[in-house]
């Protein structure tokens, strides 16, 4: 990834050329990048300004959403004890917010790991989850049962039925997305008029 060519980002709130200030400078090695998550941060990061429009962090100059989609889907799978106490703090949120079941029917996760959740979700007796997962190491490691439920790869455009979910839900994942408007108009587009994200 040496010829990699940085491309600029703008804010997402407040578009392009709003003016940003620099929050911190740029701490990575392109040739040792990694997207998996891990408990030990090797602590490399883009350059991250503040938006002087709106305040929101974000990070530019990055690599190419190519490269990035690629690390995403080499990324190793950490199978952390912790993995459970986070599917209890999803579940514990899920509930949290969707009170009523009784009219929920169908649900998607988007970005769901080892599905771990969406195991969860069959526990409560839901029959139609669907999940999203572009790790390969972590698609490979979830069960049977959960897997043809899952589509390996990046949340598109055409993947499911337009307004047919209830609920999408998405944990620890909005922080990895490259281009957050066009990841909540998928996500709108997959909702049913009222349904819940």
């Amino acid at each position: 990834m040496e010829d990699t060519q940085m491309l600029e980002k703008h804010c997402p709130i407040c578009g392009k050329d709003t003016p940003y200030h620099v929050k911190y400078e740029a701490s990575f090695n392109l040739e040792s990048l990694d997207f998996a998550a891990k408990k030990i941060s090797p602590h490399m990061y883009f350059r991250n300004v503040k938006c002087d429009g709106c305040s929101l962090v974000y990070s530019t100059p990055i690599i190419p959403p190519e490269d990035i989609a690629h690390l995403y889907g080499i990324s190793y799978f950490l199978e952390l004890s912790q993995l459970e106490i986070m599917a209890d703090d999803y579940e514990r949120l899920f509930f949290k917010y969707i009170r009523d079941v009784s009219e929920i029917t169908r649900i998607l996760e988007v970005g769901c790991a080892n599905g771990h959740f969406l195991n969860r979700l069959k526990r409560h007796g839901f029959t139609d989850f669907w999940g999203v997962e572009p790790g390969r190491e972590a698609y490979a490691k979830m069960d049977d049962g959960i897997k043809p439920r899952v589509k390996n790869d990046f949340l598109g455009d055409d993947m499911f039925k337009h307004e047919s979910f209830d609920v999408v839900c998405s944990f620890q994942v909005f922080d990895h997305v490259f281009d957050p408007n066009d990841f909540l108009e998928k996500i709108y587009s997959y909702l049913k008029p009222g349904g819940f994200f």
